[in-house]
């Protein structure tokens, strides 16, 4: 791992000049350090000092979110902003451990390892219980459920996906997924220490969801790095890298996590199951989709 870019911070946070020097010195550390690092940013982190204490704080980030929400993209924010700001810190999919209790003693109790970032979609006590007592920040993000259940079935037919089904999925197995799915969101709304978004929000203005996340985290950003950051979130380049993937065990990416055809094609569309959704959870969500309570 490069861990070059929290003492550029750390350097940073010591400079003694007016704003419009240090923004000339931020962009061109952001365009060398690109040339080591071309697919995590530097980010330069306006309250170097303060994040790093919140950090101390609450050293594990979770990334909550409910399958084919947006989690991916979600840990792939908040792994550009921790990286700029720690060098010790491991950021793992829940996969990788077989109990996230593992992962949390290694933050927790490791001598080398001091903070992660744990993508990890299930309803789980460990997770819960270090959120009520501040040591862990969540981030889930919300997605409406014809989108959601379309994400799920076309996984359901990509081999390399955990939801991967050779047979393809019935009716009711997808009634399952959405049941189990509705079931989940509404236990998360009562977790301390989250931060809640609807997953448009990052295609939509994505700059500004990036700020929302990061200010969760204990980080302050200028308007001008959110917007840098929104580059390397961007469909059409996930697209592209969820197609040159190093799988590991798991079949996903050991950094980003993203498997084999993660993204959709672009004009992906499958109105049949969108409105088969509609009509299973007629009363349940509102016109674009979302749970109503």
């Amino acid at each position: 791992m490069i861990c070059f870019k929290p003492r550029l911070n750390e350097l940073l946070s010591r400079l003694d000049v007016n704003l419009d020097t240090k923004e000339k010195y931020v962009q061109q550390l952001i365009d060398e350090s690109l040339l080591l690092d071309p697919e995590t940013p530097f980010v330069s982190i306006d309250n170097f000092e303060e994040a790093l204490n919140s950090l101390s704080i609450s050293p594990i980030w979770l990334s909550y979110g409910g399958a084919r929400t947006g989690s991916t993209t979600t840990s792939l924010i908040l792994r550009i902003l921790m990286d700029s700001l720690v060098s010790n810190y491991i950021s793992a999919w829940e996969g990788d451990f077989k109990d996230p209790l593992k992962f949390i003693d290694l933050v927790l109790g490791g001598q080398q390892i001091k903070s992660g970032i744990l993508k990890i979609h299930r309803f789980n006590d460990d997770c819960n219980t270090i959120l009520e007592k501040g040591m862990a920040k969540g981030f889930v993000p919300i997605r409406d459920y014809p989108s959601k259940v379309s994400s799920y079935k076309r996984m359901s037919m990509v081999r390399n996906s955990p939801f991967y089904r050779e047979r393809g999925l019935s009716h009711d197995e997808i009634k399952n997924f959405i049941i189990s799915e509705v079931k989940l969101e509404r236990r998360k709304r009562s977790l301390h220490g989250c931060l809640f978004f609807k997953i448009r929000e990052i295609e939509k203005d994505p700059a500004v969801c990036i700020q929302k996340i990061a200010l969760h985290s204990g980080i302050k950003l200028s308007q001008s790095n959110c917007k840098f950051i929104s580059k390397f979130i961007a469909k059409d380049k996930l697209r592209e890298d969820s197609r040159i993937i190093c799988p590991s065990s798991t079949g996903h990416d050991s950094q980003t996590f993203m498997h084999f055809e993660h993204i959709a094609s672009e004009g992906y569309d499958d109105a049949e199951i969108k409105e088969f959704t509609r009509n299973f959870l007629r009363g349940e969500i509102d016109s674009e989709g979302y749970l109503l309570n």
